[in-house]
């Protein structure tokens, strides 16, 4: 449940997120580099090399920290 109202957040905001499989979601680059978003927010979050990310869900707590760090990423 966690997971689709992250995306659903996410998608809301605009971005284009995969379909969740497991604890994660994939957020692809799309022009943005998301390691310097989420770099020293203190998340679980993969990085790859396009730029992209794998964020991992837990609480509704980490969800809302996710949120704060994309939303002032985007504006």
């Amino acid at each position: 449940a966690e997971r689709r109202y992250l995306q659903l957040r996410l998608r809301a905001m605009g971005l284009y997120t995969t379909d969740g499989h497991a604890n994660f979601i994939y957020l692809p680059a799309c022009g943005r580099c998301w390691q310097h978003v989420f770099d020293g927010a203190g998340l679980q979050v993969r990085h790859y090399p396009d730029g992209g990310v794998r964020i991992t869900v837990g609480s509704r707590q980490s969800t809302r920290a996710v949120l704060r760090a994309v939303r002032a990423a985007v504006r």
